[in-house]
């Protein structure tokens, strides 16, 4: 089972931007199915990878244990089969 479509105005959203040791991930999926979430340092390198069950329609996340992370420029990229969505976030 995968998500086969994301259209334009599907919401994927990371909160709050800047963080402190943990973030939230609002994201509406067309079909339900298993998406990767990975935090990349600013050189790219994965940092936290985790794998979560997405349902159909408004999904709402929550990454958590981020206190260890230096302060800096973080993206929050979130990825199945068919899609790839990425967002910059600042840790202070």
């Amino acid at each position: 089972v995968g998500i086969n479509e994301f259209t334009q105005n599907n919401l994927f959203s990371v909160y709050p931007n800047p963080f402190t040791n943990e973030i939230n991930i609002a994201v509406s999926a067309t079909n339900e199915g298993v998406a990767t979430i990975e935090i990349l340092n600013i050189q790219g390198k994965s940092i936290k990878k985790i794998e979560v069950n997405l349902v159909s329609g408004k999904n709402n996340l929550t990454i958590d244990e981020l206190n260890n992370l230096n302060a800096g420029v973080y993206f929050v990229k979130m990825y199945t089969n068919d899609f790839n969505l990425s967002q910059k976030v600042i840790k202070y």
